[in-house]
């Protein structure tokens, strides 16, 4: 069964200094069940999405959609269950090439998400120059941005991966998170890491390597490129983090 909702329009004031035009804010509440192991895909190119833990089974929703007031178009926020629970953000089509309106009533469109994962339940995020934020959960997270920010603490697997934006990432397990992946092309990664995990982490960029565990710098041919392994606790558990010119860090959590 596929779910498509328009949403409803809310006029929403700011201070007359901040803008030269007051911006529209819509509204968008949804709530609905989903099977224990099923994925949450979020797809949503025009903001940027936040994820708490739900209770399990349970899976509300809700968005902030704002519009210039010259802006008539109206963003459809599609829910699709099934295999998978797909959530997904789009203009009209006929709205996609501009439709005539200029570069200040476009720019003013943005959509930011906000999608509860109940434990078990992997989720899934992909956005262009939007934020991902997961936090708090029990889930694995796959996670994918053009150019905007990644920060993750979950106690399951991360996979994150951006173009220009930074990653963070928490693991608050111990035990569940081997095969997790960083990769960003410019952005800086900054791994937080409970000293009684036991991971072996490959860490490979041509920026600076930082961490507070023991380290082992393996030699690289290529100017600048640097390649290192950080043992945790006895090792073990892999887990990958690249970046092509950003810097890597890995914190030891006090606790």
């Amino acid at each position: 069964m596929k779910i498509i909702v328009f949403v409803m329009t809310i006029a929403f004031f700011f201070p007359s200094w901040s803008l030269a035009w007051t911006p529209v804010i819509d509204h968008f509440d949804w709530e609905g069940g989903v099977g224990q192991g099923v994925a949450i895909e979020v797809e949503n190119r025009h903001g940027d999405v936040r994820s708490r833990r739900s209770r399990p089974g349970f899976v509300p929703v809700s968005a902030v959609i704002q519009r210039h007031p010259d802006d008539d178009a109206v963003p459809k926020i599609e829910i699709v269950p099934g295999e998978v629970l797909r959530i997904t953000v789009s203009y009209p089509e006929k709205e996609g090439d501009g439709g005539g309106k200029d570069d200040a009533v476009l720019s003013a469109r943005r959509v930011d998400l906000a999608v509860y994962a109940p434990p078990g339940n992997p989720l899934v995020c992909r956005t262009s120059s939007g934020l991902i934020e997961a936090k708090g959960l029990k889930s694995d997270v796959d996670a994918r941005a053009e150019t905007g920010d990644i920060v993750v603490r979950t106690d399951g697997v991360i996979r994150a991966s951006t173009v220009r934006g930074k990653i963070f990432g928490w693991f608050k397990g111990l035990d569940r998170f081997g095969g997790s992946r960083f990769e960003t092309r410019t952005g800086n990664v900054k791994l937080f890491v409970s000293p009684r995990a036991d991971l072996s982490v490959a860490v490979e960029t041509s920026g600076f390597i930082t961490s507070d565990f023991s380290m082992v710098v393996e030699p690289v041919g290529r100017i600048r490129e640097k390649k290192a392994v950080v043992t945790v606790g006895k090792g073990g558990h892999e887990i990958r983090i690249k970046s092509v010119l950003g810097d890597i860090q890995l914190v030891r959590i006090i606790e």
